[in-house]
């Protein structure tokens, strides 16, 4: 017997493979949707010419992204069909999350990276790959990997990247090779990211009045003080307010 003559015999059979092919079928056409469309939101970001990207990324999975304008210290958020630019100066944090745990982590206020996964200090973020798929780990799994990046919107601080979703409910494993070009991305811009609130950090100084304009200033006052209590004439005040300035031989 055939298999064509089989498959007519066995008609629920035929069905479950039509629907297999049908899956799939979709499944590819929207990836494809997905991946134009997030191409497309990243060249809106290159386009810009009020903004010099140096690299831009943006998730098909949720259509956000990010850019960095390394010569101007500035990050610009791509919220799906918006975006926005910040100052490095707003950046509060930048963090690796798989599902609820962080993987790295760096604030603004400490300016430091790392975080405990499983009994694992995780410090340079080059070791976000070995802290998911050590020993101690690999019987965990993974549905979600998302780049957080909290800034100082009040109305909407978080900016969450999608760059893993695991099509299984349970989640893949994660000695899983599909894990590792996400896992490559986060730890690129985790560390572009860092690199700016870093710099940003560093340039905070706050701003001191020079010594000598205060000194001058504070001359001023005085024989404005002398005039006030008539010791100096308005003619004398003014001359020796032009010399202090110098105004005057």
């Amino acid at each position: 017997m055939t298999s064509s003559s089989t498959l007519a015999a066995d008609p629920l059979g035929t069905i479950v493979v039509a629907v297999f092919i049908a899956a799939v079928v979709i499944a590819v056409i929207v990836q494809i949707s997905r991946s134009n469309a997030a191409s497309k939101r990243t060249e809106m970001v290159w386009s810009r010419t009020d903004f010099g990207a140096t690299d831009v990324y943006v998730s098909p999975l949720d259509q956000n992204g990010l850019s960095i304008d390394s010569a101007a210290a500035r990050l610009l958020l791509v919220q799906g069909d918006g975006q926005k630019i910040i100052a490095a100066a707003d950046i509060v944090s930048v963090e690796v999350m798989a599902d609820d745990t962080s993987l790295v982590k760096t604030n603004r206020g400490s300016q430091v990276a790392g975080a405990a996964v499983g009994g694992l200090l995780l410090g340079p973020v080059g070791l976000l790959l070995g802290g998911l798929t050590g020993s101690t780990r690999s019987e965990g799994r993974v549905k979600r990997l998302v780049l957080r990046i909290v800034t100082t919107d009040f109305a909407k601080p978080n900016h969450d990247i999608l760059l893993y979703k695991s099509a299984s409910s349970k989640g893949d494993v994660k000695t899983s090779i599909i894990l590792k070009e996400p896992l490559r991305i986060a730890e690129t811009w985790h560390s572009r990211v860092t690199v700016l609130i870093r710099d940003a950090g560093s340039m905070a100084a706050p701003a001191v009045p020079p010594i000598g304009a205060v000194s001058v200033a504070d001359e001023v006052r005085k024989l404005d003080a002398l005039r006030r209590e008539g010791l100096l004439t308005d003619d004398e005040f003014q001359q020796q307010k032009r010399q202090l300035l110098g105004g005057d031989a």
